[in-house]
């Protein structure tokens, strides 16, 4: 007898919900593997308790932090290598220390991020937990903090945009019409698009895998 493909679905789901009932947590190669694969958020939404959901939103916050930090000093970086005269100066002079301008302002976003992050993860857990019918508040907090990994990738897509100002701001404000710096500008604003509905995707993936969790 053949059964539907949503009651097929919904089986595989309690009975993968029933095998990591024995599991204490997440691994750390599970942890790590949320950065690029799903079936891991999946998993880490699965099994994580609320303190493996505050270390992940501290390790989000904190990779979000470098990356913010870093894009100002990837364009310098990229200024000094399209002007070959004083490249010697930058790598002698201003790279260690525009690294360490980098460090501190990372480390000052670090708190900021994190409080933000969890407040509004905080309170999703909180809405979902209340619905109807809805999954446990552990379950649901850590369901919506790996959710918010696809955060990280738009903050790698702001270190691409330092390959767009090529030329000092004040030139391209002059020179907005520049087709190289548009070109990049569009193509990050595009990708944007992409990972937005990339990431509306997971989130309704996330809510079905732990439906059926309590």
């Amino acid at each position: 007898m053949m059964m539907p493909a949503g009651c097929m679905e919904r089986e595989a789901m309690i009975l993968d919900y029933h095998q990591s009932q024995s599991k204490r947590g997440p691994s750390f190669s599970c942890c790590l593997r949320t950065l690029w694969s799903g079936r891991a958020r999946v998993e880490f939404a699965q099994n994580a308790s609320w303190i493996h959901a505050v270390c992940g939103l501290a390790a989000i916050s904190s990779l979000a932090a470098v990356l913010t930090a870093s894009a100002t000093w990837l364009r310098e970086a990229m200024v000094g290598v399209l002007n070959p005269a004083a490249i010697g100066q930058w790598l002698v002079n201003d790279l260690v220390r525009s690294g360490q301008s980098s460090g501190r302002v990372a480390l000052e976003l670090v708190p900021i991020y994190f409080a933000a992050l969890a407040a509004a993860v905080y309170v999703a857990a909180c809405f979902w937990s209340r619905r109807k019918g809805a999954q446990s508040w552990t379950r649901c907090f850590a369901a919506t903090a790996v959710g918010c990994v696809p955060l990280l990738w738009f903050f790698l897509l702001l270190q691409m945009e330092c390959l767009a100002p090529l030329v000092d701001y004040d030139d391209l404000w002059h020179h907005h019409l520049n087709p190289l710096t548009n070109g990049i500008r569009f193509t990050l604003f595009v990708s944007s698009l992409m990972l937005m509905a990339v990431w509306m995707f997971e989130a309704a993936r996330l809510r079905e895998s732990v439906r059926y969790q309590q």
